[in-house]
């Protein structure tokens, strides 16, 4: 990890308790992990779910209850039809998906000579890599089905650094965490620290002016 990213999540975790925003951090487990099993808990007390993120790892967690928003359409929600109108397979297939093509974006390298497309192919027609590799004599062309057969462990490493684990004893109770409000008498001075003055200044205008209105008797609520 870079020196320069490790020393921002102090920080970034400072602005998250100044604002009210709930957050966890579990040594040694990466944050999908932690995120994969606070859905599995959330699920099983039937909540409904949303998680924001570009991520395509956790389109393998979409289902009936549980739902991916992308940060850039926040009025939209991936679906498992939106799943497969994506990426070709269901949500059910995206591990497999994902370990034949590679994921650049967490530098995982796939099967070469597969992409997206070739990948949902196989995977529409075997249903899952095992199948896929215990059918190998029929997979066509002939490149692909060399490629397959010259990287499977590939594919199986892969299919493990991929899949999302649950089953974490996770610290934080999902159902307590909820949006507490920001705190100006924090969030103001850690914007002045951080030298973010029009936040710091946007955030000040902010408090009088709800400072007057509960000075008069009145109740009002800020929207942007």
């Amino acid at each position: 990890m870079p020196i320069e990213l490790r020393s921002q999540f102090e920080l970034v975790e400072k602005y998250l308790v100044c604002s009210g925003i709930p957050w966890v951090r579990m040594e040694g487990e990466e944050a999908d992990d932690v995120i994969a099993t606070l859905v599995h808990v959330a699920e099983g007390d039937g909540a409904d779910i949303a998680i924001v993120t570009n991520d395509k790892d956790f389109f393998q967690l979409v289902n009936e209850a549980t739902k991916v928003v992308l940060p850039n359409d926040m009025d939209g929600e991936i679906t498992a039809e939106a799943v497969l109108k994506k990426t070709g397979v269901r949500p059910g297939q995206i591990v497999d998906w994902l370990a034949l093509t590679g994921d650049s974006s967490d530098n995982i390298d796939g099967v070469p000579g597969i992409g997206s497309k070739t990948a949902a192919k196989l995977l529409e027609a075997y249903g899952n890599s095992d199948s896929i590799f215990s059918a190998l004599e029929s997979v066509t062309p002939d490149r692909i089905r060399k490629s397959l057969a010259d990287h499977r462990a590939v594919v199986i490493r892969n299919r493990e650094m991929i899949r999302l684990r649950h089953n974490l004893e996770c610290a934080l109770n999902w159902q307590t965490a909820i949006l507490s409000g920001e705190l100006p008498e924090r969030l103001i001075p850690f914007f002045e620290e951080m030298e973010f003055s029009s936040l710091a200044d946007e955030l000040g205008r902010k408090v009088d002016w709800q400072s007057k209105l509960d000075f008069g008797g009145l109740t009002a609520t800020w929207k942007e």
